[in-house]
């Protein structure tokens, strides 16, 4: 068999290189190979490993402070609910704003109820709010009807919610032209107003309002209650657990900053003309350039409609975002229960023969039963046992749900 001998350079190349160094060479090649490689997997696996731990340390930040803003926001539409049921039952005095008992209670069991009342189609209005003399604020009634010749009257109220005496009137109010009122008629539904600052107060205030309907659909009015974001919340979130650098802020979905764990002064101007200060012109350094960054990226804040994690870089640092949708904004629909199979909706307005003012989504195949009045009647006729058993069924589902809301304010009055 014939063999092509080695190129001449490789000949002299070879009887240069001494033999150890043949033999050696390969296996140091292998070994700076071997651990380049464990290296680089030791690199990408802590890579990975600080992402993750990244990761749980934003999901478990973002479910505290949405925990806690939970707590702010989901009692007002709760007492809107028992308020537009009592309004439409005619349980109001809307006429003569002589006692206010059930506005009370509902601040004296929520510290950051600002204030609860309704409005109707006859221009009365009626409410209970914390009106600030020097450092002590106390629950006064307010009422606009005729008595008051359609001005906004403040009274003194007793612990059991009558009205007092009359201690100041503002001028003319109709309820009707009230961005609250508006917003809630023009939505047909429970929903939420534009953040702003309370004039009394200072602190950034919304609201969240409900239309009321009576029967045929006819709108009887709008009740409404109006939540303020106290310092208690900026407390905690700079009681968060954040490192040495992190920070947590709420905003509006117009930028504005509602509250932060930073000790930046969130308003600027003063009196009539006080404005919120916006997220993107913070002068905290981080709270800016992240809303900046969360503006680029999505084009406008409105545009952010569900929980993401993010990273951007900062001064050459690597900086971690979670980005967390707390409560809808006006004419959004927003998931405050989830019900199963065997569940029903509307059922109070059913028997109290009220316009249906509940609204359910189906986000899963199901398969639906519509029971009206006129079958509910011949069902009681023609099959007066079945009728009975789905009365009892009701009130077995009713039962249990009054059971769990009992629950709830008992936790609530414990907090």
């Amino acid at each position: 068999m014939r063999t092509t001998p080695p190129a001449p350079f490789i000949r002299s190349f070879l009887t240069r290189v001494p033999l150890r160094a043949i033999l050696i060479v390969p296996f140091v090649l292998q070994i700076l190979g071997a651990v380049g490689l464990v290296g680089y997997l030791s690199f990408r696996n802590g890579e990975q490993a600080v992402n993750e731990m990244a990761g749980k340390l934003r999901s478990e930040m973002s479910a505290r402070v949405e925990g806690e803003l939970k707590s702010y926001l989901d009692s007002p539409h709760g007492f809107n609910r028992i308020n537009a049921a009592t309004f439409a039952e005619g349980q109001l005095d809307m006429v003569n704003a002589s006692n206010a008992v059930q506005f009370l209670r509902q601040l004296q069991v929520s510290d950051f109820i600002y204030a609860s009342y309704c409005g109707d189609e006859k221009e009365q209005f009626l409410l209970a709010f914390r009106y600030a003399e020097g450092s002590q604020s106390k629950i006064v009634l307010g009422a606009s009807n005729a008595t008051s010749l359609y001005n906004l009257d403040f009274h003194r109220m007793d612990d059991n919610g009558n009205q007092g005496g009359l201690f100041k009137r503002l001028g003319p109010y109709d309820p009707r032209e009230r961005p609250w009122y508006k917003a809630a008629v023009e939505a047909g539904r429970p929903t939420w107003g534009k953040v702003y600052l309370d004039f009394a107060t200072g602190l950034p205030t919304i609201t969240a309002s409900e239309p009321v309907y009576g029967k045929s659909n006819h709108l009887l009015g709008v009740c409404a209650t109006d939540v303020v974001l106290l310092q208690e919340l900026r407390q905690f979130l700079a009681k968060l657990s954040l490192g040495d650098s992190g920070i947590a802020f709420v905003m509006d979905r117009s930028g504005a900053l509602l509250s932060s764990s930073t000790d930046e002064t969130l308003t600027l101007g003063q009196g009539e003309k006080m404005t919120l200060l916006q997220a993107t012109n913070s002068s905290e350094t981080l709270t800016r350039e992240t809303a900046r960054y969360l503006q680029n990226r999505f084009g406008s804040f409105a545009a952010i409609q569900q929980a993401q994690q993010l990273d951007f870089s900062l001064a050459n640092n690597r900086q971690f975002v979670q980005v967390t949708v707390s409560f809808e904004q006006q004419g959004q629909t927003r998931r405050i229960q989830t019900l199963g199979a065997g569940n029903l909706v509307g059922e109070l307005d059913f028997f109290r023969n009220f316009p249906h003012q509940t609204s359910a989504t189906v986000d899963a195949p199901s398969t639906l039963y519509r029971l009206s009045t006129a079958n509910f009647r011949q069902m009681q006729q023609e099959k007066p046992d079945v009728a009975a058993a789905f009365q009892s069924a009701v009130i077995q589902i009713l039962g249990d749900r009054l059971t769990q809301a009992y629950k709830e304010i008992a936790d609530l009055l414990r907090s």
